[in-house]
Order: C-alpha cells, then structure tokens, then sequence
C-alpha cells in the first residue's frame, strides 16, 4: 500500500532538524490560528507566518502553527491547508543545523532510491548564496511538488501534494503558489535571489538518517488538523462560489 509522501515530509525535514531518542525532547505544539480564511477576492489567501519569517498565497483557508524541540532550541514555523479531496498546500521554514546537507541535491537522490517513488523536473539554481531546488515525486497514488530554498541560517520547504486524480486542478495552481513566496518586509517577489520555480517536490524515503523523526513531530507536521474544504473552493469563482465549510482533518 503506498505511504503517503506528505508524511514523510516529516521524515526528509529531519535533513534540517533531528530531535532527540528521549523521551524529555517530545516537540511542542504552539497554534497561532486555525483555519484562517483570508481571501483576497481572487480566491488566494495571504498566509503570513505568525511567527515565522515568511509569507505565500494558498488556494484554500489555513491553519498557521509553530513545533520547537525544547532539547535543542530548534523551532518550525508552518502554514498550510487541506482540501476534503486531500490536496494540501504546506510551507515550513526550519534552521540549518549540522544535520542539513550541505548539498540539497542528495534530497532528490534520497527520493529516487525508493523504486516506487519517480522524481522528475528536478530543476536547480544559486543566486546571491540562496540555493533552490525543485523537483516532483509521484508513487501510485499521490504526486507531490516540492521546493526548498536554502539561506545561510534557514531552509524553506514548500510543497503540493494530491491524489494523482486532482492532477490538471494542481496544475492551474502550481506556479501561483510556489511563486509568492516571500520573505517578510521584502517587497515585490521575494528576497533577491530566491528564484521562482514552478516544480516543487516532496520526501520519500531516503538515507537511514531521514527514518529516525520522533513520532510527535510527524504528527504536528502531518497529522496536524490542516484546513478542508470541498474542492469546488479551488475552481474559478465563475465556476463555483467558495463554501468556507471547515472540518478538522
């Protein structure tokens, strides 16, 4: 049965973050706002991390939270949403610790050593020491899009995933999403360097290091109550108006 690529984002993140075996480093939860539904009259929502240093656009409502691993001082700021159709949209910002690869490229790497993983467009490019990379990873039933962008002191994990029937609904919205990245008090498209790319991918499994994430920080990275709404919501305006049903999920 396929594994879910969402939750093992949780898995590759521990490239940028490692808690600890025991039981005194169990991650903590901090929700800032819950479903958040903030649109902007063209059907996007502004999602600015509360205490993080980003900001995106999301087709849907959103939930905006923070994990901190209290035996290392290590903190993730997250902001995402969930269709009922299982489409999520994720941003996560995390420090650069001496976990985090020195060459990103050996993510896509980790994905491709999974035979039931195909990563593609897989697209690379360095600019004023920001680093991004973008690729795609499908299994036999869910396709993801991922985008990391690498600073000097912190690592951007943006990622799309769907079941593969939603396929032509994630297209129309892709660019969008990846392209409004943004950091906070920087105008225009976001911090000079960062450039937009329209193919972001998503963690398989990989390197024995990626397998070791604490249970807990999966959960508040995967299992965590993102935003639902009917898929409708996603379509033009023209086609159906927007229901701002919330389920929790």
């Amino acid at each position: 049965m396929p594994i879910s690529i969402l939750r093992l984002l949780a898995s590759a993140l521990s490239l940028a973050l490692m808690v600890s075996t025991s039981a005194t480093a169990e991650p903590k939860l901090e929700m800032h706002r819950v479903g958040v539904n903030v649109d902007d009259g063209s059907g996007w929502h502004p999602a600015v991390s509360t205490k993080g240093s980003f900001s995106v656009l999301l087709p849907i409502p959103f939930n905006d939270f923070t994990t901190s691993d209290p035996g290392k001082d290590e903190v993730s700021h997250v902001v995402g949403g969930k269709s009922s159709e299982g489409i999520k949209f994720t941003a996560v910002e995390t420090p650069v610790t001496a976990r985090t690869p020195v060459d990103i490229a050996a993510i896509p790497k980790s994905f491709s050593s999974n035979p039931a993983n195909k990563v593609t467009d897989v697209s690379r490019s360095t600019k004023d020491d920001v680093d991004n990379l973008s690729f795609s990873v499908a299994n036999s039933a869910t396709t993801a899009h991922i985008r990391y962008i690498r600073m000097k002191d912190t690592l951007y994990v943006l990622t799309i995933e769907y079941p593969n029937a939603y396929r032509d609904v994630v297209a129309e919205r892709k660019d969008k999403f990846f392209g409004s990245f943004k950091l906070k008090g920087k105008p225009g498209s976001s911090r000079r360097g960062i450039i937009r790319s329209t193919n972001g991918p998503r963690f398989g499994t990989g390197p024995s290091g990626l397998s070791r994430r604490r249970d807990g920080e999966r959960a508040c990275l995967a299992g965590l109550p993102l935003q639902r709404l009917p898929l409708r919501s996603l379509r033009p305006p023209q086609m159906h108006e927007p229901t701002p049903a919330t389920m929790p999920g």
